[in-house]
């Protein structure tokens, strides 16, 4: 049952995106891991990758008015290169908000009109797909600031792939954006290849273990 609550989460891999060692955009805005802090553990089975984020940040913004436009304000995205190929994207090199993906999946989660939303960039633009299956949660701590817990179930089908247990590893990478009611200023990356420019070819590893 998807509510939120990561608890189900606690043995699985920690792994942590920080101001200001993971920071990217305009950086003075993620100075410190006070600024913005996102704690991402995974988990699979046959069928499906769970993600489960809990982030802390000093001044969210849900100023995203709609799914499409979820990286405006402070939201989750993920990209997977099922096939390892290293595809970069297209279009227009002068509008960040045309650039996409050919072959890889650019999925979000976030808020659009402060409720909860997710969106597919690639590669078919669309929201209401399988990966809906998600929960929210928002603790606010100080005037604006506290954390938000995201637990996702992401079916595998909807990454181009089969059962879990037929897959070494998918390259990929996270990001969470930042908005601080200015839109989006700065950015904390695991990897370069999805915030600035749309570049597969840098994306880590995620491996399917069991344990």
């Amino acid at each position: 049952m998807l509510d939120g609550n990561l608890q189900e989460f606690a043995n699985a891999p920690l792994l942590t995106l920080k101001c200001p060692d993971h920071a990217a955009g305009r950086v003075q805005d993620c100075l410190s891991e006070n600024d913005n802090r996102a704690d991402f553990r995974f988990m699979w089975d046959c069928d499906h990758l769970y993600i489960g984020v809990e982030i802390t940040d000093d001044d969210f913004d849900f100023s995203a008015e709609t799914a499409g436009e979820l990286w405006l304000g402070d939201s989750v995205q993920l990209a997977v290169d099922t096939f390892q190929q290293g595809f970069s994207g297209g279009g227009n090199p002068q509008d960040p908000a045309q650039w996409y993906f050919a072959n890889v999946h650019e999925l979000g989660w976030g808020f659009a009109n402060e409720l909860p939303a997710d969106w597919r960039w690639s590669p078919t633009a669309q929201a209401g797909d399988p990966f809906m299956n998600f929960a929210v949660t928002r603790v606010q701590q100080d005037v604006g600031g506290g954390v938000v817990t995201y637990e996702i179930a992401l079916p595998l089908a909807l990454l181009s792939l089969g059962s879990a247990a037929d897959v070494q590893g998918v390259n990929f990478t996270l990001l969470v954006n930042d908005s601080d009611e200015e839109g989006r200023t700065a950015w904390m990356e695991l990897t370069p290849g999805l915030g600035e420019t749309k570049d597969a070819s840098y994306f880590g590893t995620l491996v399917f273990r069991r344990q």
